[in-house]
């Protein structure tokens, strides 16, 4: 809904001041929108081209688009690779295009989607070195993950959600569930929320697990 792919049923959600029912363009040009996987890129152009063209449709003006490519290849570690085409590509050097694809236009909010599942470890080290720097130079990441490390390592403020709604809302300190129901993290200036796996032997902190004697909360 923040992104403006669904509207909501009830209530009111805004991003920048700007109401994601009311005036979705507006929010629209203020974020960048990553769902990794094989969708959203062209496998048989290039990484360059593929910027190029999604330069274009982001009206990234023709005069920064060099500069703005070259820059973001080098963000995510693909200058030298930029001119072979994504088919040949790793999962991990797909979701680190989608990001450079994500940051064309500069959008003040960064919204990742599970941005390291199913990626080789160093790969998924990679990206959240790659998180950790777009959060320190001041863009807001709002990510979802199933893992609970990466969450701890990247954010400093989480929701815990379950049936649609926040059942915990704090620091990774305070709030500490091992549950994978879902957060909403921030660190820095990074916000996570993370959309959790079932499977949870009961946990106080969300309260939508069901207990089972004493058994840990698992994630």
């Amino acid at each position: 809904m923040l992104s403006t792919l669904l509207l909501p049923t009830s209530g009111t959600a805004r991003v920048f001041g700007h109401d994601v029912a009311r005036d979705p363009v507006s929010v629209r040009r203020r974020i960048g929108y990553v769902f990794g996987g094989d969708r959203g890129l062209y496998d048989r152009l290039s990484a360059l081209d593929n910027l190029r063209y999604f330069a274009e449709l982001y009206a990234v003006p023709a005069r920064e688009q060099k500069h703005r490519t070259t820059e973001l290849l080098d963000l995510v570690g693909l200058l030298g690779r930029e001119k072979e085409r994504v088919e040949g590509y790793s999962r991990g050097m797909r979701q680190r295009l989608h990001i450079a694809r994500g940051l064309l236009h500069r959008p003040d909010v960064l919204f990742l989607d599970e941005p390291s599942i199913g990626v080789a470890p160093v790969a998924a080290r990679d990206l959240r070195r790659t998180v950790a720097d777009l959060a320190a130079a001041g863009t807001t990441v709002l990510l979802t993950t199933h893992y609970m490390a990466e969450a701890d390592e990247l954010c400093d403020r989480i929701a815990v959600i379950a049936g649609g709604r926040i059942r915990a809302l704090g620091t990774p300190t305070a709030s500490s569930p091992s549950c994978g129901t879902g957060m909403c993290w921030r660190s820095r200036r990074t916000a996570s929320t993370t959309s959790g796996s079932t499977g949870c032997g009961g946990c106080r902190a969300c309260g939508a697990c069901p207990p089972r004697s004493g058994a840990p909360c698992r994630p």
